[in-house]
């Protein structure tokens, strides 16, 4: 999983979030404290760049709010930014220098690094979006099923598992049919067997998978 840590995703030197990522590996473990960490930074932040707007809202005095715009707490809207008509940000929101926030687009504890853009009747809940991001309209990200059940991943270990044992069973043949202790035939008998083996091991992963989708 070394290919989604946050290192891997995300350059932390395009967002004043950055000190909430100290002492996580996930995206997702930023998530819980994302409400307090705004409180804590809305009150260093410099009252001649940033107005206090609200209980735990602060709005950068470059960025551009549209009056239908509504704003819950906490909330930190950056330099240059712009929320657009009817922007609903329900709270825990960062929203990152030059981001757009725009028309009936929603917001609910998320962090925006700077440039990213949500521009039209977009949700974003529950999710981290970097530097430059761009979301097309109507989409949406969140990561709560409506169901309310585990957000199930299989990972590809199984299939890394099947192709890494064929790999070697090859090789470990090839060698020894080259000594000559082995014919070919035996060796893709011997491959077909392990391939049964294999396959029925990852049909129940998958079984395990889907019972586990179903509590």
């Amino acid at each position: 999983m070394s290919n989604i840590t946050i290192d891997n995703l995300f350059d932390l030197s395009n967002t004043i979030a950055a000190p909430v990522f100290e002492g996580c590996e996930y995206p997702w473990e930023v998530l819980p404290k994302i409400g307090e960490f705004i409180v804590k930074l809305g009150e260093t932040l410099p009252e001649d760049e940033y107005e206090k707007a609200g209980e735990n809202v602060w709005i950068a005095r470059t960025a551009k709010v549209f009056p239908s715009a509504y704003i819950n707490g906490p909330c930190i809207i950056g330099k240059n930014a712009e929320v657009r008509h009817c922007a609903f940000i329900r709270g825990n929101a960062i929203v990152g220098e030059g981001a757009v926030v725009g028309n009936s687009t929603e917001l609910k504890n998320v962090i925006l690094f700077n440039k990213v853009q949500v521009p039209h009747y977009n949700y974003v809940g529950d999710s981290v979006l970097g530097f430059k991001a761009h979301m097309g309209a109507g989409s949406i990200t969140s990561n709560v099923k409506s169901d309310k059940k585990l957000v199930v991943i299989n990972m590809p270990l199984m299939q890394f598992t099947v192709y890494a044992c064929i790999l070697i069973i090859s090789w470990l043949g090839a060698k020894t049919i080259v000594a000559g202790d082995l014919t070919t035939g035996e060796l893709m008998s011997l491959l077909t067997y392990c391939m049964n083996i294999l396959m029925n091991l990852m049909m129940i992963s998958m079984i395990f998978v889907m019972l586990t989708m179903s509590y």
